[in-house]
């Protein structure tokens, strides 16, 4: 739970509008929320988020963890730049553990890494090409675990990358799955933004799947409390 003080320091810290997209978003994913828990983490993301409002996302929750220095504006706007070779390094390692051997990244440190990992796939690559089939996540037997652990770092992934509707098209594989819609969900709801524009992504990623995937799309956003959006 946020004290009293510090969650007037957020009211302080934001306009009011996005006092509201902030936290609801964070609250979303529970990794990220359980980071902002832990001791002095709000109080430097709002010190940080006076510089560059960009903090106030997975991206940029998991940067300040990862390297304080980074950006996610930044890394969003210069895809062209190589890594730095030992964060490179370090997010190699992490998309290995997570994708390959399934030691999974279960902090937000962790899920920045692997994020910047798929970041770097996209320089090299060029495109989002096959990625669906790589990550595994289109299997209709997906382990519940592997998931959860895995729409962390896809959430820290929209803000780090300059296109990020065409990754989450390239999330959507030829038989939709449950599994599908929640990640696409997951992504859009971990991070804020205004209702207009989610809505707008929203209908743009349902536009890509068959008719009876979306009304089912639509039924899983009202399990979740999200009748603003199952309704348009």
């Amino acid at each position: 739970m946020l004290s009293l003080d510090l969650f007037l320091e957020i009211q302080q810290s934001l306009p009011e509008d996005r006092v509201s997209q902030i936290l609801t978003a964070m609250r979303h994913d529970p990794v990220v929320w359980s980071g902002l828990q832990q001791e002095n983490a709000l109080k430097q993301v709002i010190e940080a988020a006076t510089q560059d409002e960009s903090v106030w996302t997975p991206a940029g929750l998991a940067l300040l963890e990862i390297d304080p220095s980074l950006r996610v504006s930044e890394l969003a706007a210069n895809l062209e730049r190589p890594l730095e070779h030992a964060l490179r390094k370090r997010s190699l390692l992490a998309y290995e553990n997570a994708f390959q051997h399934l030691r999974l990244p279960y902090t937000l440190e962790e899920c920045g890494l692997v994020a910047i990992a798929l970041r770097e796939r996209r320089r090299v690559l060029k495109s989002w090409s096959g990625l669906v089939q790589e990550t595994a996540i289109d299997r209709p037997d997906l382990d519940v675990q592997i998931y959860t652990a895995w729409k962390t770092a896809f959430a820290c992934l929209y803000a780090l990358v300059p296109d990020p509707d065409q990754m989450m098209k390239a999330l959507i594989p030829e038989r939709v799955t449950p599994w599908t819609y929640a990640l696409l969900s997951h992504i859009l709801l971990s991070n804020p933004m205004a209702p207009a524009i989610q809505v707008s992504h929203f209908l743009t990623l349902m536009a890509e799947v068959p008719a009876g995937a979306k009304l089912e799309w639509l039924r899983y956003l009202k399990q979740l409390g999200r009748d603003d959006l199952a309704t348009e």
